[in-house]
């Protein structure tokens, strides 16, 4: 009997501790997205300008996974995120220029990577700029709105402030402004900066105080850090076991390019190196320099040829000034990113958040005389991309080329996430693949993507709707691109990495030129 006792008590005993051992589910892990408006490869990870100063996301490029060749797949803000957002391409959802996503069949009929994951289960919180127009039913709640003041104001409308020289000043309040908020503006008498010059037909208008850079308003990227915070310290204080995803769109480096004065001393005038030039070689791209309805027309061309007559034809100065004001810009939102990811790393989540930094596309400098974006080549679609995993120490390099529709595929793999991304008859199905497998040892498959990241700019209407469009595939070594009209451009990286040479009449490339447009016509479905 008492034999029997003891062995009662010790398969009790054992059965408790099994239990205690017994490991639980997989927590889901938090997801939070950065994303930056307008930035191009001039961040100190992908080293796209010598004198950048970008801290606090280079910190994070040392723990997370730098896709170093990875792009947008529209040069333009809107249909970028649109794309970006529902993982399809812009000739999947033949949505390319500012149309309303709320009238897009596909779109609509097709879950958003914020709807996925609130029907997984997450709160979804979302702040500052991230779809073009915000669908408030696809979050839990929402923070501060995009913003992409302050302006100068001459008492009816928001101006370019009066520091920018004509004939710049035609590129218009949004496009054409860069200066420091030091300089204070006065337009048509009315002095000083003000913030939320938006709305119509009744304009929402706020003065923006700026005595100092330490007496101040808060820049509206500035609040949405604070935001940030705020919505981090309630997930803690709830003590909820839900996961969140928490979205982050800043305005900077989007113009106007305004911002406190301390930016801009970060980065002397007289020292701002500028882009190089291709001399020679440029002239010998078929295109270079011709107005192509591909790069939307002539705006790029001429924002360039604006610039350097208001500098009285001085293009390095002209360059030095713009390019000074950008990377204040960068600078700027640098310090903000900086803040969203101390308020992770000091909260409970900081081992069980996926941090993801992208922008939505990027922006030509000057290089080829064009500036702006909009365009078709490197420096208008390659962007910065980090995905930084729980728990990652060290950074890993990804050359493969990926673009904006590869995060969507690549969070729901991370996170598990379940049930199809269709909602109707309208939907699509993701046009991404994860891009886990190209980092990750222990991956269940192996990359399932082409070989190449598509970009595409609208080129019309009508009938062949997707033969109209310009497109371009880049793979490690090309770019190849074809306008709607026929012509074509390839540049070939391993000894032209500026794209200035477009060698696509050279007898060499022919097989290639032959493959990459093969490649082209199975992804975007012309057979014939």
């Amino acid at each position: 009997m008492k034999y029997q006792i003891l062995l009662i008590l010790l398969t009790f005993s054992t059965l408790v501790f099994a239990d205690k051992e017994k490991p639980k589910e997989k927590e889901k892990p938090n997801v939070v997205l950065i994303m930056v408006d307008d930035l191009n490869d001039y961040v100190g990870f992908l080293g796209g300008h010598p004198q950048t100063k970008t801290p606090a996301m280079d910190k994070l490029a040392d723990r997370s996974v730098i896709f170093t060749n990875a792009f947008s797949n529209d040069p333009i803000c809107n249909p970028s995120r649109a794309s970006f957002s529902t993982g399809l391409y812009p000739h999947t959802t033949h949505f390319f220029g500012f149309n309303k996503f709320l009238k897009n069949e596909t779109l609509m009929g097709s879950k958003t990577m914020f709807e996925h994951f609130k029907d997984n289960g997450y709160t979804t919180v979302g702040i500052g700029k991230l779809l073009h127009t915000n669908i408030n039913s696809v979050w839990n709640a929402y923070g501060d709105q995009s913003d992409f003041g302050p302006f100068p104001y001459d008492g009816e409308k928001k101006r370019v402030h009066p520091s920018v020289p004509a004939p710049f000043d035609q590129a218009g309040a949004l496009d054409g402004g860069y200066a420091s908020l030091k300089d204070i503006p006065t337009v048509n008498g009315v002095t000083g900066w003000f913030d939320k010059v938006k709305g119509w037909p009744k304009l929402e208008v706020k003065p923006f105080k700026y005595i100092n850079d330490e007496d101040r308003d808060l820049m509206p990227d500035e609040v949405k850090v604070q935001d940030a915070k705020k919505f981090i310290k309630k997930f803690e204080n709830e003590n909820s076991e839900k996961p969140f995803f928490l979205g982050v769109g800043f305005n900077r480096p989007h113009t106007p390019l305004y911002v406190p004065q301390k930016y801009f001393d970060m980065f002397p005038l007289a020292d701002m190196k500028l882009p190089e030039t291709g001399g020679q070689a440029e002239l010998e791209g078929a295109l270079y320099g011709k107005v192509k309805e591909g790069n939307h027309g002539k705006r790029g061309y001429n924002h360039f040829k604006y610039l350097v007559e208001g500098y009285d034809n001085d293009r390095d100065l002209a360059l030095r000034t713009y390019i000074q004001a950008y990377l204040a810009c960068i600078a700027f939102v640098d310090d903000q990113i900086a803040g969203v990811i101390k308020a992770i790393e000091e909260s409970k989540f900081a081992d069980n958040t996926v941090v993801v930094l992208v922008s939505d596309h990027a922006y030509n400098m000057g290089d080829k005389d064009y500036l702006y974006k909009f365009a078709l080549w490197d420096k208008s679609t390659r962007i910065p991309m980090l995905v930084h995993n729980p728990g990652q120490k060290k950074a890993i390099k990804v050359t493969q080329p990926v673009s904006l529709i590869d995060i969507y595929p690549t969070l729901v793999d991370l996170c598990s996430l379940e049930g199809s991304t269709i909602k109707d008859e309208n939907g699509k199905p993701l046009d991404g693949h994860s891009m886990v497998p190209l980092y990750a040892k222990n991956a269940k498959q192996r990359w399932q993507g082409p070989d190449y990241a598509l970009s595409a700019i609208s080129g019309g209407m009508g009938d062949k709707f997707i033969e109209k469009q310009h497109y371009t595939i880049r793979t490690e070594q090309y770019r190849y691109i074809r306008y709607a009209d026929g012509q074509e451009e390839l540049y070939d990286h391993a000894t032209d990495p500026n794209e200035f040479a477009n060698v696509a009449k050279q007898e060499k490339y022919k097989g290639v030129i032959t493959e990459l447009s093969q490649k082209l016509n199975k992804q975007i479905g012309i057979t014939n």
